[in-house]
This record gives structure tokens, sequence and C-alpha cells, in this order.
């Protein structure tokens, strides 16, 4: 399955996401930034898709193909993690973490990492899944602590 995301920076860039999408068969996309996009629902539905979640993200928004069962949605301000099923059982966690001008301190990213992580762990536990997927503009370099902290995201980096 194809992932999609893409910070928009407040740009009506809906319809040419829409097209990728399409174009190029993706099943999950989300967005950052999308305040100027216009993503209503019809013309979402029009092309094969759905909004997800139920508005209590305002920092990310995920569009997914109707084929994709949701089995559940914790939303926060800056994340949402859904439980999805196509084919086989998973989880997906969308983020747009606080940039650095706003919060050159990452505790403030960390925070949000922190009780992200508790959520996707806890339905790893209660639903059986194992397979998870984060994804988002997370406003950090990758060897920044809280991409590595064992109770953050505990990244393991590679060449």
């Amino acid at each position: 399955m194809k992932l999609l995301f893409w910070n928009l920076n407040k740009k009506d860039n809906a319809d040419l996401a829409l097209t990728c999408m399409r174009e190029e068969e993706v099943g999950i996309a989300a967005f950052a930034e999308f305040s100027h996009a216009d993503f209503s629902e019809e013309k979402i539905e029009g092309v094969g898709y759905r909004l997800l979640g139920f508005g209590g993200c305002d920092k990310v928004k995920v569009i997914a193909r109707e084929s994709i069962e949701v089995l559940d949605c914790f939303e926060a301000s800056r994340f949402t993690v859904l439980a999805m099923k196509s084919g086989q059982s998973f989880f997906v966690g969308v983020a747009h973490l606080p940039d650095r001008m706003s919060s050159p301190d990452p505790e403030s990213r960390l925070m949000d990492i922190r009780v992200m992580m508790d959520e996707i762990h806890g339905y790893e536990n209660v639903l059986s899944i194992s397979k998870t997927i984060i994804l988002g503009d997370f406003n950090a370099n990758p060897y920044d602590k809280e991409l590595l902290l064992p109770n953050a995201f505990n990244a393991m980096l590679f060449k």
C-alpha cells in the first residue's frame, strides 16, 4: 500500500494532491497545514476516497481509500492514530509537531510524541496489532533526541 504525507504550507493544492493520489494509487494520504486546501467531502468521495477522523485533530487531515476499514481512531490536537484494516490490520499515526521557531525547546515535541506512542502501544496491546507506521512533519533532525529516545519514537539509525 502506498502512503503519502504532504505539508501543503497553506496552499490550495487539493486538486493536485487528489490527482497524485489517484494516479499513484495511494491508499492513505495525510496533510499538514491544509487550512487553505479545499478537501470537501464531495471532491474526495468523487475520486474514491473518504475523510477520516472526527475533527479532534486540527493539525493533520487524513484521507483513505473507501476500501480501507477504520477499526478505531484517537485524535489529539497535533496527531491522529488510526487502527485500520486492508487485508491485514495495522496502525497509522500521523503528526504535525511544533516547529523550532515557535518552540525551540524539544520538550513540547517530546510531550506530543510520548502521548502518541502511549496511545499506539495501548492499542497494540488491546487490539493485538503489531504493524505500525508513523508519518508526519516532526520538525526534528534525524539525530534529535525526540526521535531517538527509547521513551519517544525510539528510532534506529542505519546506512
